[in-house]
This record gives structure tokens, C-alpha cells and sequence, in this order.
């Protein structure tokens, strides 16, 4: 089945025409661009990805490959001086795309093809890992040139790793850089709050109200759950239903399942399932069967296959 790509780079490194096969194209000088070239547009041809908008996601085939005509490789700012020092890195990438597996390096493991002449420390303003302003080496991360070999990816205030990413489950990136999300009474991050806690109207994280008070945006804390009124958007916090009660969504039951207006249990693994019966933790619903996940599957949050 097809997934989500989540990788999405700058326009200038992404230069859409239509479709070319792996051996047109306006065609490069520098020989080891072109066998870079041929060797992600022959991938890309074996695993049938697909193609989409030069600067959307798309559904494909091939994780997160950068899925884009040919050119991904190719300089746009002739100013910018060709590394072939770096080639045997994005190679070794290349080599290693399988179809259908998720491909993202690290920046660590990379080194831009193209760079400029801006020294370690400097401020820049591109975020490109094949085409910099930043001098041989380096890389532009969180508006500053940087050395991927010395920085600490993913930490707390330190650069976010290749595609975002970050370490912890209540740690985002924002503006190139890994935040902690704010606590009850901390300032909002752009609306986001860590667990337990609520952006309210002062953009402000507070607790997240429990059963008899008044619901927080929508929202309650553990062991209740949000009455809404839709004529007032507001409504009261409600203790969470016990099984073989009435409910009205899966939310309100202490089960998480309200599959026919009575709280149940969720599905066992041989159960029958649906979109209104859903499987328990570790299974799931595969031809209306619920299935338990295999011993050697992914960690929760991975990509999957659906």
C-alpha cells in the first residue's frame, strides 16, 4: 500500500519539468552528478514510485525518497562551487534505498554536493542539504552554518535532524531548532501544549480540567472527557461511562469503545472488527479480524504499511 512521503525540500533544489526517463535530461558537466542521477532515477523506476507536485508530498511507494523529476542532484545557483569530495556520501544513500522502506539519513552522514564560501558560525538562511551558501562541509541548519560532524542533533535547543526530527516524545522542531513543549503555566508553542496541559484563549498552557469542571477548549484531563454543547462550543468535563452503559462515542467509555450506543470492550485478536468495533492494544483490524502484532513488528510511531 501506498504511505505518506515526509520529506520535502527547498525550491532550489527542486526544479520540476515533466517526467524524464534516466537517461535524458539536459544533462550536467560533472560526471559524478550524472551517475547520481541515473542511479536515483533507476530506483525510482524499479520500485514504480510516483511522482506528485514539485513542492507537495506525495502518495508513493518508496518511503520518504526524494521523489521528484530529475534534477534533484543538480545545482540551480551557479555561484555555489561543486564538492566531489561529497559524492561517495549521496551514493552511499542512493545505494542503500530499498522500495517501500524509510530512507531518511542523517544529516550527520551527508555534506552538501554545491556550497558557498560562508564560514562555520556564520548566519545563513537556506535549509538545503545538497546546495549551500555555507562553506565546503557545512551545513545551514537553524540559520546558522554549522558542522554536522560536532553538533548534537535532536537535543533539547539544538538542531532538529534530517526531516524534522527530534529526540523525545514532548519535543518538537521549530524553526530549524528541537523545543520542549511548555508545561501547565508556560506560554503556547504555536498553539501546542505537552501532555496534560491545554493552549487556552491567552495562549497559555493550563492543566487540563477533570470530571465536574468546564471542559478546556474541548479537552479533559485523564478519567473524563468533554460533554460539548455544539450550540455554545463550551460543555463540562464527565467521569468516563464503565462498560455495559449507555455512551454515545468511543471516547466517553473507560473502554474507548462505543461500538452500537453501549460501552464494550475493544475487539480480541480472532474478534470481529470494524470502523465502529475496534481492535485492543497490540492488534489490528485486518479483513474485519482483529490481529495481533507479530513479535518482531515495528516500534510504535514507525511508518507502516497499511
Amino acid at each position: 500500500m501506498v504511505r505518506r512521503m515526509l520529506w520535502t525540500l527547498g525550491a532550489t533544489a527542486l526544479v520540476g519539468t515533466a517526467p524524464l526517463s534516466c537517461v535524458d535530461g539536459p544533462g550536467h558537466d560533472d560526471i559524478a552528478i550524472q551517475r547520481l542521477e541515473t542511479a536515483l532515477c533507476d530506483k525510482r523506476t524499479a520500485c514504480a514510485c510516483t511522482e506528485g507536485d514539485q513542492f507537495l508530498p506525495v502518495e508513493s511507494e518508496c518511503g520518504d525518497w526524494p521523489l521528484r523529476e530529475q534534477g534533484f542532484f543538480r545545482m540551480v545557483d551557479t555561484d555555489r562551487a561543486f564538492d566531489p569530495d561529497c559524492v561517495d556520501r549521496w551514493e552511499a544513500w542512493v545505494d542503500g534505498l530499498t522500495c517501500q522502506a524509510v530512507a531518511l539519513p542523517r544529516y550527520e552522514d551527508l555534506c552538501p554536493l554545491y556550497h558557498g564560501t560562508l564560514a562555520e558560525g556564520m548566519p545563513c538562511n537556506d535549509a538545503n542539504p545538497v546546495s549551500t551558501d555555507c562553506d565546503r562541509a557545512l551545513l545551514c541548519l537553524a540559520g546558522t552554518c554549522r558542522d554536522p560532524q560536532v553538533t548534537a542533533f535532536g537535543g533539547f535547543d539544538q538542531p532538529c535532524d534530517f526531516g524534522d526530527r527530534c529526540d523525545g516524545d514532548q519535543v518538537v522542531c521549530r524553526d530549524g531548532l528541537c523545543r520542549r513543549l511548555p508545561i501547565a503555566g508556560e506560554p503556547c508553542l504555536d498553539f501546542q501544549c505537552a501532555d496534560g496541559a491545554r493552549c487556552d484563549q491567552n495562549m497559555r498552557c493550563e492543566p487540563l480540567p477533570s470530571a465536574g469542571q468546564r471542559c478546556l477548549n474541548g479537552a479533559c484531563g485523564p478519567g473524563a472527557f468533554c460533554d460539548l454543547d455544539p450550540m455554545t462550543g463550551g460543555g463540562d468535563c464527565l467521569g468516563l461511562i464503565d462498560l455495559g452503559d449507555p455512551c454515545t462515542g468511543h471516547l466517553q467509555c473507560t473502554s474507548g469503545n462505543c461500538p452500537a450506543g453501549i460501552c464494550k470492550d475493544p475487539a480480541r485478536p480472532g474478534e470481529p472488527c470494524s470502523g465502529t468495533l475496534p481492535c485492543g492494544e497490540g492488534s489490528l483490524c485486518v479483513n474485519f479480524v482483529c490481529e495481533g502484532f507479530p513479535e518482531d513488528s515495528a516500534p510504535v510511531g514507525s511508518i507502516c504499511e497499511l
